[in-house]
Protein backbone atom coordinates (compact mmCIF):
# COMPACT_ATOMS: atom_id res chain seq x y z
CA UNK A 1 0.00 0.00 0.00
CA UNK A 2 1.19 3.25 -0.55
CA UNK A 3 -0.83 6.91 -0.05
CA UNK A 4 0.23 10.28 -0.36
CA UNK A 5 -2.21 11.46 1.58
CA UNK A 6 -2.34 12.30 5.17
CA UNK A 7 -0.37 14.02 7.82
CA UNK A 8 2.31 12.09 7.09
CA UNK A 9 2.76 12.51 3.38
CA UNK A 10 4.21 9.96 1.33
CA UNK A 11 4.02 6.27 3.05
CA UNK A 12 5.04 2.88 1.97
CA UNK A 13 3.21 0.03 4.12
CA UNK A 14 3.57 -3.43 3.68
CA UNK A 15 0.60 -5.45 4.99
CA UNK A 16 -0.03 -9.24 5.00
CA UNK A 17 -3.60 -10.82 5.87
CA UNK A 18 -3.20 -13.94 8.07
CA UNK A 19 -4.90 -16.78 6.75
CA UNK A 20 -7.32 -18.76 8.78
CA UNK A 21 -7.79 -16.40 11.58
CA UNK A 22 -10.40 -13.26 10.61
CA UNK A 23 -9.45 -9.70 11.36
CA UNK A 24 -5.86 -10.61 12.00
CA UNK A 25 -3.41 -8.61 9.64
CA UNK A 26 0.00 -7.14 10.47
CA UNK A 27 1.23 -4.13 8.64
CA UNK A 28 5.15 -3.43 8.13
CA UNK A 29 5.74 0.50 8.06
CA UNK A 30 8.90 2.47 7.60
CA UNK A 31 9.33 4.87 10.68
CA UNK A 32 12.48 6.57 10.75
CA UNK A 33 14.73 4.57 8.70
CA UNK A 34 13.57 1.51 10.98
CA UNK A 35 11.05 -0.98 9.60
CA UNK A 36 8.27 -1.66 12.66
CA UNK A 37 5.77 -4.16 12.66
CA UNK A 38 2.31 -3.85 13.69
CA UNK A 39 -0.80 -6.29 14.95
CA UNK A 40 -4.32 -5.74 13.98
CA UNK A 41 -7.21 -8.27 15.77
CA UNK A 42 -10.01 -6.24 14.41
CA UNK A 43 -9.73 -5.52 11.05
CA UNK A 44 -7.74 -2.79 11.34
CA UNK A 45 -9.70 -0.86 13.55
CA UNK A 46 -6.86 -0.84 16.64
CA UNK A 47 -3.12 -1.25 15.82
CA UNK A 48 -0.12 -1.77 17.90
CA UNK A 49 3.59 -2.51 17.89
CA UNK A 50 4.23 -6.60 17.81
CA UNK A 51 6.62 -7.26 20.78
CA UNK A 52 9.63 -9.11 19.60
CA UNK A 53 10.18 -12.80 21.38
CA UNK A 54 12.64 -12.84 23.99
CA UNK A 55 15.10 -15.61 22.10
CA UNK A 56 16.07 -16.41 18.37
CA UNK A 57 15.14 -19.81 16.76
CA UNK A 58 18.95 -20.41 18.23
CA UNK A 59 18.23 -19.53 21.55
CA UNK A 60 20.08 -16.19 21.45
CA UNK A 61 18.76 -13.13 23.24
CA UNK A 62 16.88 -10.81 21.33
CA UNK A 63 17.51 -7.05 22.73
CA UNK A 64 14.56 -5.15 21.05
CA UNK A 65 12.75 -2.78 23.33
CA UNK A 66 9.33 -1.20 22.37
CA UNK A 67 9.74 2.62 22.25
Amino acid sequence: VQSSRGPEGNIMIDLYEVAGIKGMFLANKKIDNQVKTFITYNKGRDWRLLQAPDTDLRGDPVHCLLP
